[in-house]
């Protein structure tokens, strides 16, 4: 199963890094905002790995908001939540025509 992370334009290698750097899609960042122990997100994970591997290619960022108080207060009932830059994109289930829509 390919997994698609962040890589950072500086040089370091693929990794996640909760709120400091995003990956890069078409020049918008596309984040994933999920925290442990959630079903919906572990079903929106999996949503953007088969979106990933049968429809188009894309590199999101997770962002697991219980690690920073801002993103508690911005998100803690809505997660999980996919964004571009500060659109939203869809919360709490995986809407693979609002993400086609942004994407083209």
């Amino acid at each position: 199963m390919r997994y698609t992370l962040c890589i950072p334009c500086s040089g370091e290698p693929p990794h996640v890094t909760p709120g400091l750097l995003a990956c890069r899609f078409n020049g918008m960042r596309l984040r994933f905002y999920y925290r442990e122990n959630c079903d919906l997100c572990d079903a929106m994970r999996k949503a953007l790995i088969v979106f990933d591997r049968n429809r188009q290619s894309i590199d999101w960022q997770e962002i697991d908001i219980d690690r920073d108080v801002n993103l508690i207060s911005q998100f803690d009932a809505r997660v999980p939540v996919l964004c571009i830059e500060k659109q939203e994109i869809c919360h709490h289930f995986f809407d693979e025509r609002a993400l086609l829509a942004v994407l083209d």
